[in-house]
C-alpha cells in the first residue's frame, strides 16, 4: 500500500465511532464550559462509569463518602467532578452522581443548547464558586457571617451584570449532593443588593420563628437578613416547612429587573455590633424578654463565629469500615469533629432476610455509641455522635444472631 492509500485508510479508521470511543479522555486543561455542558447532556441516568467516561474524559477530581465533601446520606455514593481545581473544590464545569450500583443517578451542569459565555476569567469563576459554596444556610444556631462578606465583598466589585451571571451559573452546576446550602444565595442577593424599589422578594421556605406580625412591625426589607455595623446576620433560628422549599434561582428575575448594587464593600465592625444591636428594633421580634434575650444571645454567637473566622475551615477527612453479614453490608463512617467523632451507620440489601442487627463503637472497652438495625433500617441511616480523644483507637463491632464481629482498630 502507497502512502497516499495508507493515510486515507487512517483516516478513514480515525473517523469511526468505535475509534473516537477508544481515544483517550481529553486533557481537564482543554475542557471548556460549553463543550462540557454538551457532553454532560449525553450522560443518562443509568450509565456506567465507563460509559461516562468515553463521554466526558476522566474526571478531575473524585469525592466518595469517605470526603466529607460528600453527603453521606444520598442516594449518590461516588461524585465525579468536572473543574475542580483540587480535591473537595468545586466543580466548576459540572459533575455526574453514581449510586451504589456504579449506575449515574443525575447530571448537574448539562445543557444541551448553546451558554452565553461568561465575562470572567476560570481563577475568577472557579474563585467566585468556591466563595459561594462556603454560605452557610437558614439556621440562625449555626449562622456565620464570614462567608457571605466574603462572598459580597468579591461580587461587588465585578457589577451587577457579572455578578448575576456568575450566581446563576452556580445555582445551575451546585450538586446537593457536596454539602452545599444554596438556600444561603437568598441571603447573598439581600446583602449584594440595595433595596429598590421596595422590600427585597419574600422566601418561599417555611415558616420563620418569628411572628408574621412582629416581621411586618420590624421594617426590615431584607427580612430573615439584616445588616448592623455592616455585619449580615440571620435574624432567625429556623423555619418550618411541609412541603418543598423555593429555590434561590426564582429570586434572579427580580434582583436583574429590580436590584441596586450595594455601592461599597462590607466592612464589619465586630467591636460596635453589640451596642449597635441595642440600637434597632430587632429584638422587639419577641414579645416576651426571655425571648429577645434569647434571640440576642443567638446574634452575638454569630458574630462570634464571624470573628473567628479568619479563613474557611479545612474540611473534614473521614475513615470507613464496611461488615458483611448475611444479607447485608454494615457501612460505618466515623469523622473527626474536634473532641467529637461524628458517625453514620449503614446498611445495604445484599440478599437474603435482614435480621435485627446492633452495630457499637467500642474504645477501651466502653461502648460509645449503640444502633439496633431492624428491617425498617434498610437504605436508612443512623447518625450519633460521642465524646472520643483525638488520635484515639476505637473498633466497630457487630453484633446478629449471637455472632460478633470486630474491624480492625480505627483512629478517626
Amino acid at each position: 500500500m502507497d502512502r497516499r492509500s495508507l493515510l486515507a485508510a487512517l483516516s478513514a479508521l480515525i473517523a469511526t465511532p468505535a475509534f473516537a470511543q477508544s481515544r483517550p479522555p481529553q486533557p481537564a486543561q482543554a475542557r471548556d464550559r460549553a463543550t462540557m455542558a454538551r457532553a454532560l447532556a449525553r450522560v443518562q441516568p443509568g450509565m456506567s462509569r465507563a460509559q461516562v467516561r468515553a463521554i466526558t474524559g476522566a474526571p478531575d477530581d473524585v469525592l466518595t463518602r469517605l470526603d466529607a465533601a460528600l453527603q453521606p446520606t444520598t442516594i449518590v455514593t461516588e461524585l465525579w467532578c468536572y473543574g475542580a481545581g483540587a480535591h473537595g473544590a468545586f466543580p466548576s464545569l459540572g459533575s455526574v452522581g453514581f449510586d451504589a450500583r456504579g449506575a449515574v443517578f443525575m447530571v448537574h451542569g448539562a445543557s444541551s443548547s448553546a451558554l452565553a459565555p461568561l465575562a470572567a476569567s476560570v481563577a475568577q469563576q472557579r474563585a467566585v464558586f468556591e466563595l459561594l459554596s462556603r454560605l452557610s444556610g437558614l439556621e440562625g444556631h449555626s449562622f456565620d457571617p464570614a462567608p457571605l462578606v466574603r462572598a459580597v465583598n468579591a461580587l461587588v466589585p465585578l457589577g451587577k451584570s457579572l455578578a448575576l451571571e456568575l450566581v446563576t451559573e452556580y445555582l445551575r452546576l451546585a450538586p446537593p449532593w457536596m454539602s452545599l446550602d444554596t438556600q444561603g444565595v437568598f441571603l447573598l442577593l439581600r446583602a449584594l443588593f440595595e433595596r429598590s424599589p421596595g422590600a427585597h422578594p419574600p422566601m418561599a421556605v417555611g415558616a420563620p420563628d418569628v411572628s408574621q406580625a412582629a416581621i411586618a412591625a420590624s421594617g426590615f426589607p431584607m427580612f430573615p437578613l439584616a445588616i448592623v455595623s455592616d455585619v449580615p446576620v440571620l435574624l432567625v433560628g429556623g423555619y418550618m416547612l411541609g412541603g418543598m422549599p423555593e429555590q434561590p434561582e426564582a429570586h434572579l428575575p427580580w434582583y436583574r429587573a429590580n436590584g441596586v448594587l450595594r455601592s461599597a464593600p462590607l466592612a464589619p465592625a465586630i467591636s460596635s455590633f453589640a451596642s449597635q444591636l441595642d440600637r434597632t428594633r430587632i429584638l422587639g421580634l419577641d414579645a416576651a424578654p426571655a425571648g429577645a434575650n434569647a434571640r440576642r444571645a443567638m446574634l452575638l454567637a454569630q458574630v462570634t463565629r464571624a470573628g473567628a473566622a479568619a479563613s474557611p475551615a479545612p474540611l473534614a477527612r473521614r475513615v470507613s469500615h464496611s461488615t458483611a453479614v448475611p444479607g447485608a453490608s454494615i457501612e460505618a463512617l466515623l469523622e473527626r469533629r474536634g473532641a467529637a467523632v461524628r458517625v453514620w451507620v449503614h446498611p445495604t440489601r445484599a440478599a437474603g432476610a435482614f435480621a435485627t442487627t446492633f452495630v457499637s463503637f467500642v474504645a477501651a472497652g466502653a461502648t460509645l455509641q449503640r444502633f439496633e438495625l431492624s428491617p425498617a433500617s434498610l437504605g436508612s441511616y443512623s447518625v450519633g455522635e460521642f465524646s472520643h480523644p483525638a488520635g484515639q483507637p476505637l473498633v466497630v463491632r457487630v453484633e446478629r444472631g449471637g455472632r460478633v464481629i470486630a474491624s480492625p482498630t480505627l483512629v478517626p
